[in-house]
């Protein structure tokens, strides 16, 4: 079974690699991402790893900012949406956790997870990257 997580953002307004990593680690999660994801193409992916683990992901994701009229009530000014399509894998789910809160930190990002219909502030975003690295192997 797949889900996904959406995150709605300003096109203009991505942080750089190195301040996601640094707020990463202000929020003491365990996980580094290799370079500044690239989030204004239409697909892509960037590479994640959680520290104390030695495990890393390519973390992939899809446009769907053609889904901002749907979210537009929440979504305000930010011009940007981009989905990861998640599975099973906890490792994964945690990074994109993990760097869903740096974003929502360092620049408002939005994120929805619509299984069940949430938005995230930053702060349970956050808790919600600690609890699934609870269940990492």
């Amino acid at each position: 079974m797949s889900h996904q997580s959406t995150f709605i953002f300003t096109s203009s307004n991505i942080p750089t690699a190195e301040d996601i990593n640094r707020e990463l680690e202000l929020l003491g999660l365990p996980c580094t991402i290799a370079s500044t994801p690239t989030l204004n193409d239409a697909n892509g992916a960037f590479s994640a790893t959680i520290t104390t683990k030695g495990i890393e992901r390519s973390l992939q994701f899809e446009d769907s900012t053609y889904r901002l009229d749907e979210l537009r009530e929440r979504a305000g000014e930010r011009d940007r949406a981009v989905d990861f399509l998640l599975g099973t894998d906890m490792a994964e789910g945690f990074l994109v956790s993990a760097v869903g809160a740096a974003l929502a930190t360092l620049c408002g990002a939005l994120i929805y997870y619509e299984p069940d219909d949430l938005y995230y502030t930053p702060a349970e975003i956050a808790d919600e990257a600690h609890s699934i690295l609870e269940s990492v192997n």
